[in-house]
């Protein structure tokens, strides 16, 4: 063990298992050689950190950074709703909608955070959420101290799923498209809350992450109960769904009374350059470490604003400081930096090519980067989906496919129908994983242009 460093552990890492070698890559562990660090559990969750010291970076999916930038304006709308929420049911529920690694579970997180103790907090995950009965069960299972009075009960008896009123046991029903458990849930938490005869209630708050995976069913139900109990019930109740863009779609196809007209609807996508600015700095600046401009100028060349590859930056650059034992980055630390950043940024390119590959999306999607791979910042759906038809997709195929495609977060509406690449520089990867496709489709271009079809590169341009 090297002398002179408080060290809890020495580990070699010659060749990790890949899924162990991506868990420390994620808490900011990247060197193959040996490498020296602490380890301690907490919550279930191995801390890494460097020579005594944890990055201050969190480059990995919905873990926590120690500087939020660029979501005040989510931050304090949330805020005003929880004022509502103390003097009774607020005006309206939440939706956060973006790609993977804008954030959205570390704001969600950070909401939580933000909830008064009093509440009842109940976090849940779209996983678990695909039926009815199976949100009643999840919804029992996350509840503050269980849900229960003299005379109400909401949980198992002789493993079936019910309520008990008095002494009479109603099993839930098993109609998976029976949304009833779901308001049951919800209303006895606030039976719960009751005190004697006074009805002193406690707000209750229902976080729900990855909602593009919650059944259609389910979310119809969660939406239209949280609908009566602000309504009808007048009951102080929020809830909060976060999901990548797989949710926009999965809300059209419930249709929900108020999913259109009563959720807020939050769009989180990339930071712009103040935001990408302030999370860079003022992390680093909490472990004593400044940057040069022209190591944040190339970190945001890198990262386009999206907030996981600034937090994998970030990361790799602090690593370099404390791997040289400086105190200010310089472009040698930025050039230190690199590999293992560029390796976190091909596994969120590999994921995500994998996922088009599996689903049949490949040539749908290299058909739309005939569109974003020029210049343009933004899109309308109508020029993206004419660049999908320039490239042979078959005019039948293509309002399906696009929507497919966009619900992985391939593209991503950053507003009404301007769209834009989801993930900074994928349009690239894609196409040079793909060179059979990209060729095929260029030659299907010329012929469409030869023949006077078409304008190249992507149909029309709208005006």
């Amino acid at each position: 063990m090297t002398a002179g460093v408080n060290l809890a552990t020495e580990l070699t890492l010659q060749s990790p298992a890949p899924a162990t070698a991506r868990r420390l890559r994620r808490l900011g562990v990247t060197d193959k050689a040996t490498v020296a660090f602490n380890s301690t559990w907490k919550g279930g969750a191995l801390t890494l950190t460097n020579n005594g010291r944890k990055n201050p970076f969190a480059a990995g999916f919905g873990n926590p950074p120690s500087v939020l930038a660029g979501r005040d304006h989510e931050e304090g709308m949330f805020v005003d709703l929880l004022a509502d929420l103390r003097t009774g049911p607020p005006r309206t529920d939440v939706v956060l909608v973006g790609p993977r690694g804008t954030g959205k579970t570390v704001l969600l997180d950070r909401f939580a955070s933000l909830t008064p103790s009093g509440a009842r907090v109940v976090r849940l995950t779209g996983d678990d959420l695909h039926t009815p009965r199976a949100f009643a069960a999840a919804f029992i299972a996350k509840h503050d101290d269980g849900v229960v009075t003299d005379q109400f009960r909401f949980g198992f008896s002789q493993k079936s799923l019910g309520i008990t009123i008095g002494r009479k046991w109603e099993a839930l029903p098993n109609d998976e498209r029976d949304v009833s458990p779901i308001k049951d849930a919800l209303t006895a938490a606030f039976r719960d809350s009751m005190v004697g005869k006074r009805r002193s209630e406690k707000p209750l708050v229902v976080f729900v992450d990855e909602g593009q995976e919650v059944g259609d069913v389910v979310l119809k139900g969660l939406f239209n109960a949280s609908q009566t109990l602000k309504t009808t019930d007048r009951k102080p109740s929020l809830v909060v769904i976060a999901g990548t863009p797989g949710l926009d779609d999965a809300m059209r196809r419930c249709r929900a009374s108020f999913a259109s007209l009563r959720a807020e609807k939050m769009r989180i996508g990339r930071l712009d350059r103040a935001a990408s600015v302030r999370l860079l700095t003022g992390t680093a600046a909490g472990v004593g470490i400044t940057l040069g401009s022209e190591v944040v100028d190339k970190a945001l060349e890198h990262a386009q604003g999206y907030p996981y590859f600034l937090q994998a930056i970030g990361a790799s650059i602090v690593a370099a400081c404390w791997r040289r034992d400086v105190t200010h980055a310089t472009e040698r630390e930025l050039e230190a930096a690199s590999a293992a950043f560029l390796e976190k940024k091909e596994g969120v390119y590999g994921e995500l090519f994998d996922e088009l590959n599996t689903e049949g999306l490949l040539e749908g999607a290299v058909a739309l980067s005939w569109k974003l791979k020029t210049d343009r910042r933004t899109f309308r759906s109508r020029e993206l989906e004419d660049a999908m038809r320039d490239a042979g997709i078959p005019e039948k195929k293509v309002g399906k496919l696009f929507r497919r495609i966009r619900a992985t977060g391939f593209v991503w509406r950053e507003r009404g129908n301007a769209y834009s690449a989801g993930v900074p520089s994928i349009v690239d990867y894609v196409r040079e994983q793909s060179p059979e496709i990209v060729a095929e489709q260029e030659q299907t271009m010329e012929a469409r242009r030869g023949s006077g079809l078409g304008n190249g590169h992507g149909g029309r341009v709208d005006q």
